[in-house]
């Protein structure tokens, strides 16, 4: 998608709105006209799509958890080792991935104790920036 846009509302090509998107500027005389290219794709996957067992959520569910805990964790471990110091955002997304599995955990005991099956939805949304 190519954009066309004046410039001569702007005193230096330093100050176009152009944060995050390559542009090229060319200059034609007394016009001024940017071209801005955007370069953004998104693929979107369905990951879990169906109705399980609580026990077969729970084993669905809690790996997908274990898996990004222990990704936080070596990052984390990592920053010690490099840096010396933790690595904050992995900090705090451990704090939530560990309420996250205890949300998990208590939702699919009362499954159980409701002899009640789980359906699960959960779609990866990728984006290019």
């Amino acid at each position: 998608m190519f954009r066309l846009r004046p410039l001569s509302n702007f005193t230096s090509y330093e100050s176009l709105p152009i944060v995050g998107k390559v542009c090229q500027a060319a200059a034609f005389g007394q016009i001024k006209i940017v071209v801005e290219k955007i370069m953004r794709q998104t693929e979107t996957i369905d990951l879990i799509k169906g109705t399980f067992t609580p026990d077969e959520a729970r084993e669905i569910i809690l790996q997908l958890l274990i898996d990004k805990i222990n990704f936080h964790n070596l990052k984390n471990w990592s920053s010690h080792e490099r840096f010396g110091k933790p690595d904050a955002a992995s900090e705090q997304r451990l704090k939530y991935l560990d309420e996250s599995r205890k949300s998990v955990e208590m939702f699919i005991s009362q499954a159980i104790s409701e002899r009640k099956n789980i359906a699960i939805n959960s779609s990866i949304e990728m984006i290019s920036e």
